[in-house]
């Protein structure tokens, strides 16, 4: 189970530890799951590393959006096959782990025969980390990349 400790605002809450996941077993592997947030259409969806960027996806853009939850399971992501385009919509974080998995996660949704576009944020560079959720709060859906595919979606939020 993953927990997200929110303010009331909706902004990760101001404690040590905003983001928990319950411990399993480590005789198993946690892979391949993803937290749904709308379904695919026309065989299209997006993947976020976080929930809160999931959300933000969603509602610049009206594009569905799954989450991982973290960097390990976005890059282990396993997509139902009636999906064959992805925008992986990866955080910016100075230790690139992010990045990272989303381009090995691309890779290999590629070699699945899947188009894919995988989307980086530009980061301040007062920052250790920015992401879609950061975008949207500082930007507005304006701030989210024309992607060809699902663009119309987006001139249709934004008029």
């Amino acid at each position: 189970m993953h927990r997200t400790y929110l303010t009331p605002k909706g902004f990760k809450a101001p404690v040590e530890h905003p983001k928990k996941t319950m411990p399993y077993p480590s005789s198993r592997k946690l892979t391949g799951a993803l937290v749904r947030l709308g379904q695919p259409e026309n065989g299209t969806i997006g993947l976020a590393e976080g929930i809160e960027t999931a959300l933000a996806v969603r509602e610049a853009t009206g594009q569905a959006c799954w989450a991982a939850t973290s960097a390990a399971l976005l890059e282990t992501a396993v997509l139902p096959q009636s999906i064959r385009r992805v925008v992986v919509w990866a955080d910016n974080d100075r230790l690139k782990a992010g990045q990272k998995a989303a381009l090995r996660l691309a890779e290999r949704l590629i070699r699945e025969g899947r188009k894919v576009k995988v989307q980086i944020p530009d980061r301040p560079a007062e920052h250790k980390s920015w992401d879609w959720n950061d975008v949207l709060a500082t930007q507005g859906p304006g701030g989210f990349p024309e992607l060809g595919w699902f663009s119309r979606m987006k001139k249709l939020l934004l008029g």
